[in-house]
């Protein structure tokens, strides 16, 4: 399995160890990502003997060594197997992982239904990545009916744990007025808290807020640098606007906007 793969996963696996309403699942989240990364052929039959004695922790870890190929050759039938069993014990990540793992066809046929129906069980436990995910299917209507309400329920939910793209897509819904009143003032609150976050969808979106003055003050600077971010760490569509806005700017506030970027990335970039 590549390296960045596996990197995703323990990034996944850790969304946020300081928040309070996610204490148990982010505790435990970094707990099986770190087994996960120890994970060597010789951990395998004892961690099979636990699993077999329906320990699901154990049935967890194993589950994730067969789909990653840690100690064991790749499997994911044989994943899907322990998963299955953990998930109906309760345990989160496993119900999480099926979420995916259903949603993508992988180790079983792709099931919408059955994708919402484990991402609906994490995310009842608290895991922010199910619930962000669970409400994806409800704005899309997908294995389940479309509905904007639980959309935005499960959006705010995993919103306030600081989920990224949850905010972002929090904000979407408050802009376009999708299952909660339009309201741009509100729109703008979590498009900075998810651009803040370093999520470059948000930042463009927060740039067009301060360019045009929606929900926010026009501000040109802010607009610059937000568009500037984006394009940075990954929104391609931040250049050209940035630029176009650059046209209309004097050459003392592009400075000040390229300089506030760089401070940014210098406090959220990865040492």
């Amino acid at each position: 399995m590549p390296n960045s793969y596996y990197l995703r996963l323990v990034l996944l696996l850790l969304p946020l160890l300081s928040s309070d309403v996610m204490a148990g699942p982010n505790d435990y989240s970094a707990e099986v990502a770190q087994a996960i990364n120890t994970l060597t052929e010789e951990h395998i039959p004892s961690l099979t003997e636990q699993a077999n004695a329906r320990d699901p922790k154990a049935q967890t870890l194993l589950g994730f060594a067969y789909f990653y190929g840690k100690g064991v050759r790749q499997d994911n039938q044989q994943a899907m197997q322990w998963l299955q069993k953990a998930a109906e014990q309760g345990d989160v990540l496993a119900q999480y992982q099926l979420g995916v793992n259903y949603a993508a066809g992988s180790g079983v046929t792709q099931n919408y239904e059955q994708a919402s129906k484990w991402y609906g069980k994490a995310a009842e436990q608290g895991f922010a990545e199910a619930q962000f995910r669970l409400g994806t299917h409800y704005r899309m209507g997908t294995g389940l009916e479309q509905n904007d309400k639980q959309a935005v329920k499960w959006f705010r939910k995993a919103a306030q744990q600081d989920h990224a793209e949850a905010q972002w897509s929090l904000g979407l819904m408050y802009q376009s007025g999708m299952g909660v009143p339009k309201d741009k003032v509100t729109a703008a609150k979590w498009f900075q808290r998810s651009a803040e976050g370093g999520f470059p969808k948000a930042q463009y979106f927060l740039g067009i807020m301060y360019d045009l003055g929606k929900g926010v003050s026009k501000d040109p600077v802010a607009a610059y640098m937000w568009y500037d971010l984006s394009q940075i760490l990954g929104e391609p569509a931040g250049i050209k606007f940035r630029d176009e806005l650059a046209a209309q700017m004097t050459p003392d506030q592009i400075s000040k906007a390229q300089e506030k970027s760089a401070q940014w990335l210098k406090l959220h970039q990865p040492r």
